[in-house]
């Protein structure tokens, strides 16, 4: 490995050449919704129905609210026509959060997992002070999410999609410590042990999909790159064998956009200040028994569908079952009947239902307070971190807008008369 780049020891013979890429058989070509010149790297306006699909997004921590985080990526997990897809840095929390962000996606056709690191361990460390992965996939494919392994800091999370008796999917979805590449970074006790722990913990899924024969899909915002000269424009960056990036690639993984695009400059983040850099990676580490069909590889350069970051897809040779979708699934009075006639489950609905009364509680208390010492004190006395009273009524606005019933379908809902009542009538 050299001083400006990371080598993926991966050979050449373990991936198909791209004379092979191009006559792949895809089946029928479907159009998303990308604008023209939106993909840097491969065209990927369009998706072979036979291909699969895979997309890594940033949230930038909405978590706060888990019904906006949850409408804010469903339709363009629709639109572009995604087979798997992986959201960092969520900071969900508490608990019951992500439970009510699992079933929200449910609710929308795709089946996910949500981890973060355990509420109230909130380092104050700028390196290790968010968290947070959902990893998903549509509710039509058969056998959900399997075998999930959850990390102990919230940057990591995997589980099996099994695609056919011949293939089964490894995904490892993964945020990496903030600012890895910063010359400070080495400097900071709690990142470089979370970082270790990450690199550790992906490994063992790596190490697990090649004893299986599993192909391993990793992806996420990995918040470290393996080149200066491809991967970032200005900003002191140093390259360190240990950052996650590099950690992953030296044991095997392959950075599927360098696989296609292995000249090419391009960029995730771009910094207020100006630098960007590729921190935003989808990579992959084929088992000797099969070959990873790279098809299509791209950062995606499109605001409709971009949050924090600009996001990274991937298409490969291998088709995912899919089933039909049940045109209704259960109504809500007969779960809620299902619940009230199982003691364990009453019983943990009823766990839920107060730690998320009691969390709103504190959050509306934590906003008095907050509010208060805006009218009693100098602004210029207090804390550079202070939130301002524009920042104070964004929140109390978020959490009286999830106090309210959800927003119906349509204007005159017969399944949902109280949020129509709410919502039409007052």
């Amino acid at each position: 490995m050299s001083s400006q780049d990371a080598e993926s020891d991966t050979s050449e013979e373990s991936l198909p050449a791209d004379d092979e890429r191009l006559s792949f058989p895809v089946g029928r070509l479907v159009h998303t919704h990308l604008r023209p010149g939106s993909c840097i790297g491969d065209d990927m306006s369009a998706k072979g129905l036979d291909a699969t699909r895979i997309g890594a997004f940033q949230a930038n921590g909405a978590g706060g609210s888990p019904s906006a985080l949850v409408s804010g990526w469903c339709e363009t997990i629709q639109l572009l026509l995604l087979d798997v897809f992986c959201i960092s840095e969520t900071r969900l929390a508490p608990e019951w959060k992500h439970l009510l962000t699992e079933n929200l996606f449910l609710e929308q056709g795709f089946f996910v997992i949500s981890h973060s690191r355990p509420s109230g361990d909130s380092p104050t460390d700028p390196h290790t002070n968010s968290s947070g992965i959902i990893i998903g996939i549509p509710l039509s494919t058969p056998g959900g999410l399997t075998l999930p392994e959850k990390d102990e800091f919230g940057r990591a999370l995997a589980a099996c999609v099994p695609f056919d008796t011949n293939l089964t999917l490894r995904v490892v979805g993964t945020y990496g410590p903030s600012a890895a590449m910063a010359p400070r970074f080495p400097s900071s006790i709690q990142g470089i042990r979370e970082e270790r722990a990450t690199v550790v913990f992906v490994s063992h899924q790596m190490d697990l999909a090649f004893r299986k024969g599993w192909l391993c899909l990793i992806l996420g915002d990995l918040n470290s790159f393996p080149s200066l000269i491809l991967d970032r424009e200005g900003g002191d960056f140093i390259l360190r064998n240990e950052s996650l990036a590099i950690s992953l690639l030296s044991r095997g993984a392959v950075d599927t956009f360098r696989w296609r695009h292995p000249d090419l400059r391009a960029f995730t983040y771009v910094h207020p200040n100006g630098t960007a850099s590729r921190l935003d990676q989808i990579m992959v580490s084929p088992p000797a028994s099969q070959q990873a069909t790279i098809l299509n590889a791209a950062i995606i350069d499109d605001p409709r569908h971009n949050r924090d970051h600009l996001m990274p897809l991937l298409d490969i040779g291998a088709k995912i079952p899919s089933v039909p979708i049940p045109a209704q699934s259960t109504p809500s009075w007969k779960r809620l009947v299902s619940i009230f006639a199982d003691e364990d489950e009453l019983a943990q609905a009823k766990e839920l239902v107060q730690s998320a009364v009691t969390e709103r509680i504190r959050a509306f208390t934590q906003l008095e307070d907050h509010l208060a010492a805006l009218r009693d004190r100098d602004l210029a006395t207090l804390p550079t971190l202070s939130p301002s009273g524009a920042d104070i009524h964004a929140s109390l606005a978020t959490l009286l807008q999830e106090c309210l019933p959800p927003v119906p379908t349509s204007s005159r809902s017969s399944h949902d008369p109280c949020s129509s009542c709410w919502w039409y009538k007052t």
